[in-house]
């Protein structure tokens, strides 16, 4: 059986990352056939129609045809980097995800959808409370810049725990504590009569 070896030859594809706002490329790797491509097409599709973009918003935001962001959805052909992250950052997914599931030959259409959910779950959680995501992204921030930071973080963790078990551990566990006075507490300690 002879083979052409078109349907054999390898497939590489940029793989981007959002540096700030603007897409750079940091390598390029070796794709299997359409390896991820439905499940990104599931993932962006359900953000697009989260955001209440139509296909001819979303192809107007970023400059393209609507045949190819249907083209994407429906993984007709596997999407290029720079192209597919633009569409990834018009409707507020996260890169890490797209990559994810582009890399994972077994990622699913539904896979692709479960995560674009879970997705705009966090995101409503982060939206409901702003203060609280806002100093934990310093806090990585300072992190991710002197990783020393995160035993010191630690270290005040433990402590807090320590505290707050303290006090549970002496009511507990002392046999000399005395016992609250209540109903049932002098009925052993009543003279004889």
């Amino acid at each position: 059986m002879r083979s052409t070896g078109a349907s054999c030859a390898p497939r590489w594809a940029d793989i981007c990352t959002l540096d700030g706002n603007q897409i750079r490329s940091v390598g390029v790797r070796r794709m299997d056939e359409r390896m991820g491509a439905h499940a990104v097409g599931a993932y962006l599709r359900v953000l697009r129609e989260a955001r209440g973009m139509g296909r001819l918003t979303l192809a107007k935001k970023i400059g393209i045809g609507t045949t190819q962001i249907e083209q994407l959805e429906k993984a007709v052909h596997t999407p290029r980097g720079p192209f597919l992250f633009a569409v990834a950052h018009a409707v507020q997914g996260n890169l890490e995800h797209v990559d994810q599931l582009m890399l994972d030959p077994d990622a699913t259409a539904e896979a692709g959808r479960q995560l674009a959910h879970e997705w705009l779950v966090q995101q409503r959680q982060q939206a409901a409370q702003p203060a609280l995501w806002q100093q934990a992204e310093e806090i990585l921030a300072q992190v991710r810049h002197d990783p020393s930071i995160m035993d010191r973080l630690l270290g005040y963790a433990e402590c807090l725990l320590e505290e707050e078990a303290a006090p549970a551990a002496e009511s507990g566990s002392r046999p000399d504590a005395p016992e609250p006075q209540g109903a049932g507490s002098r009925a052993g300690n009543a003279p004889p009569g």
